[in-house]
């Protein structure tokens, strides 16, 4: 037992170590029609090709998945990049999860939203050219995982199978990552009954962990610059976790387990 202890210890101490901030929000504490402000900033703050003029996101009263009023935020229909980010602390293993809703699809060559984790490599460097791991919605009606290292670096590019979705309908997005491993998790859920509907799991063959320190928790929109712009997804339910290790979570509830056998 002490030895068990002694390693419950180190993975609590590991996981405190590396634990940044978590997020949680519901976005039901701001004012409909103003930006949500607090912890998310504008992403036209790291759009540096073809900017946006800000507020590109704004808080909404709308429906949720199961017919009942909410707050969510939405992104403006503007060509170019719409979104939002919050600041997120160095760790090994990151976790979000988002309600997501596709609410128009018109342009060629555009994405919705992508949802994910973003890292600023270098300073004044475009979001969109930034090392990056998101889901993201295509103007196909699929969603794919995207994991960049840097612009021009390994990327990978994966269809998540056997779903297209519907706009105007609730879906949880979730990623998982292990930035020491290079190894990403993507699923789709049915945002009212919690069924999967598609997920997806991918290990870069090549990786640089430091092309995978993720400083932002990142939502955007992106549509060709110059275009009629039109594109519009909203989101609600943001968390955010730095999560542990597996091997720690069994041990730690293996433990607990052991305690309450005596």
């Amino acid at each position: 037992m002490r030895r068990t202890s002694a390693s419950l210890a180190l993975c609590l101490f590991t996981g405190h170590a590396l634990a940044g901030v978590s997020i949680s929000d519901d976005f039901e504490s701001y004012p409909a029609g103003s930006f949500p402000g607090g912890q998310w900033q504008d992403i036209e703050g790291r759009v540096v090709d073809n900017p946006t003029a800000g507020p590109t996101m704004r808080v909404i009263d709308t429906i949720d998945a199961f017919g009942n009023a909410t707050r969510a935020i939405q992104s403006g229909r503007a060509s170019g990049t719409n979104g939002v980010f919050a600041s997120i602390g160095s760790s090994r293993f990151h976790h979000m999860s988002v309600d997501m809703r596709i609410d128009s699809t018109p342009q060629s060559g555009s994405w919705p939203m992508a949802v994910g984790f973003t890292q600023q490599t270098a300073p004044g460097q475009d979001i969109n050219r930034q090392s990056q791991a998101v889901v993201y919605a295509w103007q196909t009606r699929r969603f794919f995982l995207f994991v960049s290292q840097e612009f021009g670096g390994p990327a990978a590019n994966l269809l998540l199978p056997g779903f297209a979705f519907t706009e105007d309908t609730w879906y949880t997005v979730s990623l998982s990552v292990d930035t020491e491993l290079g190894s990403f998790s993507a699923s789709i859920r049915d945002a009212a009954t919690g069924d999967v509907l598609t997920s997806r799991d991918y290990t870069a063959p090549v990786w640089d962990p430091s092309l995978g320190d993720y400083d932002s928790l990142s939502f955007f929109d992106g549509e060709p610059v110059g275009s009629a712009g039109g594109v519009q997804a909203t989101l609600d339910n943001v968390s955010y976790v730095p999560t542990p290790s597996a091997a720690c979570m069994m041990l730690t509830a293996l433990t607990f387990w052991a305690r309450r056998r005596r």
